[in-house]
């Protein structure tokens, strides 16, 4: 439809723990295949980023906004 193919062309951020090994390996090839797209790694951090490092990841998600 349009409106996915407008929010395909739209900027987005993924941020991932270093150490969620189930999921960072198909979100870094989505990254690399939508040029659009930032990947974000925190050190030391499993899969749920938020609760794990939730100063690091309002951070990060802040400047990603304001730089949209």
């Amino acid at each position: 439809s349009r409106r996915q193919r407008q929010m395909c062309i739209r900027d987005s951020l993924y941020i991932m723990g270093e150490e969620d090994h189930m999921f960072l390996p198909s979100i870094t090839k989505i990254v690399a295949d939508h040029k659009s797209s930032t990947l974000h790694v925190i050190p030391a951090c499993g899969h749920v980023v938020n609760v794990e490092q939730p100063h690091t990841f309002n951070n990060v998600a802040v400047r990603f906004l304001k730089g949209v």
